[in-house]
């Protein structure tokens, strides 16, 4: 029986390389924007009117750190 080794080139360690730090950022990114979502739900509706916000906007601003486009139109 002939005994063959494999290198690591045959395993797609490099695929996987490239996904987890991918996977990191983005669950990190996720509870980040998880904090920011729980701090401004902790705010009253005058707070979030003080700051230019209603509850409704609460997780598009922690998401994408403004207003939706619809909404700054509304307001003025």
């Amino acid at each position: 029986m002939k005994h063959t080794t494999v290198g690591l080139r045959a395993f797609p360690l490099r695929g996987i390389a490239g996904v987890v730090p991918s996977l990191i950022a983005w669950v990190r990114r996720e509870l980040r924007i998880r904090r920011a979502v729980d701090a401004l739900a902790a705010l009253d509706d005058r707070q979030l009117a003080d700051i230019g916000l209603s509850r409704s906007h609460v997780e598009y601003v922690a998401r994408y750190g403004r207003l939706p486009r619809w909404a700054e139109r509304i307001r003025q």
